[in-house]
């Protein structure tokens, strides 16, 4: 109640109980979040790609839209992508990828509540220069990439069940209902993906 956060019901800079915030000041809030969820699509679409699906070993990571509770708190202490992104490339054979494609809502001009506070330009910038991580277009078929890879990467996504019902293996991070499924490994360590990467 008295921190200093970010939210688009509440006056920047005061504590919420103090908070006078009007309409108009409410829109030009949502506005401001327009610009930038713009200018974030402009930047993904700069730095993804819509590589060949059939001439690569990759891993599919499609990203959560954020905040939400399937990472935060359903996602334990794999609540932050980058953890997970690292882990798998710390244990990802030399001849694979890692696909990697945004949540489309991420960017959304009419959902536009809480998303401007899930991603930034920082967060791209940290990996486009790893050769092994590919960022993939959202024009992508999401179904086609994870039908072409050899394993797909969730921290507790619908994904993750998609790929159970297409006999695909899921390294599952968090906590999510389908977790006892067949194809389905929950994993809390790096000693758990390079024992999947084994099976595969």
């Amino acid at each position: 109640v008295n921190g200093n956060f970010s939210n688009d019901q509440k006056q920047p800079g005061i504590p919420i109980y103090e908070s006078k915030m009007n309409y108009l000041d409410q829109r030009r809030m949502f506005k401001k979040t327009q610009i930038k969820n713009e200018r974030l699509l402009k930047f993904y679409k700069k730095v993804s790609s819509e590589p060949s699906l059939n001439h690569e070993k990759y891993i599919f990571l499609p990203l959560h839209y954020q905040p939400e509770r399937t990472t935060n708190p359903l996602g334990g202490y794999f609540f932050k992508h980058e953890r997970v992104i690292k882990m798998i490339l710390e244990c990802l054979p030399e001849d694979w990828f890692l696909y990697i494609k945004e949540h489309p809502r991420q960017f959304s001009k009419g959902n536009i509540r809480y998303g401007n506070h899930g991603r930034s330009e920082s967060f791209y910038t940290k990996f486009i220069k790893t050769k092994r991580i590919k960022f993939v277009s959202l024009n992508l078929d999401s179904h086609q990439l994870l039908d072409n890879s050899l394993g797909v990467a969730t921290i507790s996504g619908s994904t993750g069940w998609e790929a159970v019902a297409r006999g695909k293996n899921t390294l599952l991070f968090g906590h999510a209902w389908y977790r006892g499924c067949e194809g389905v490994h929950f994993i809390e360590s790096k000693n758990d993906i390079e024992k999947v990467f084994e099976l595969i």
